[in-house]
């Protein structure tokens, strides 16, 4: 009994998981060019789809669904209503909702059901070359007498080209995939 219900239980969180990631991606996605509520609807339609009500009973309601930030220094979720850096999607298979796990075996032991929960936060990520500075695929080449700020970003996927009295602030970032290939002028950087 221990092995077929704990083989069962694994295999359910394994799916509760996959569609907890599945609809935090598309949520997140959606709320990129839609409003919170349209994301929130396309996120509760994916999980109807991939966990119907009818099978497994309710997984998640609108409540479980929230948008908000991603702290990177504590690694944490907050949540803040109308954001679009980040959701968080809570799925529960549980006895309170109706839906836990019915075991097999273990019911003669006295285990009716096993409980489980899946959390999901997905956020999004913009670097910041792509927000403030120049970026290219290309060669990207600064010509003479340019000041650039702390914060500013040049960036090239295959070298950076500088050209004379050019002033970098510190905290100005220059970068590409071999920093041996940075094209300065004679009299240096």
């Amino acid at each position: 009994g221990y092995a077929i219900d704990v083989q069962n239980v694994t295999m359910e969180r394994t799916h509760l998981q996959a569609v907890a990631d599945t609809v935090a991606h598309a949520a997140l996605v959606k709320r990129e060019h839609a409003s919170e509520s349209e994301a929130i609807a396309a996120a509760l339609a994916l999980a109807e789809s991939n966990m119907p009500a009818g099978s497994f009973g309710a997984d998640v309601d609108e409540q479980d669904i929230e948008f908000g930030t991603w702290d990177t220094d504590s690694l944490a979720f907050v949540p803040q209503p109308g954001e679009r850096d980040a959701v968080r999607v809570r799925l529960s298979r549980t006895e309170g909702r109706g839906n836990a796990i019915r075991t097999y075996l273990l019911q003669m032991v006295g285990i009716e059901a096993w409980n489980l929960e899946a959390t999901s936060v997905f956020s999004t990520y913009s670097p910041t070359c792509f927000r403030e500075g120049f970026v290219g695929t290309g060669p990207v080449d600064i010509q003479s007498n340019n000041n650039f700020q702390n914060g500013f970003c040049i960036h090239s996927n295959d070298y950076v080209s500088l050209n004379s009295n050019n002033y970098f602030e510190p905290g100005t970032v220059v970068s590409m995939p071999d920093v041996d290939d940075l094209d300065v002028p004679n009299s240096g950087f």
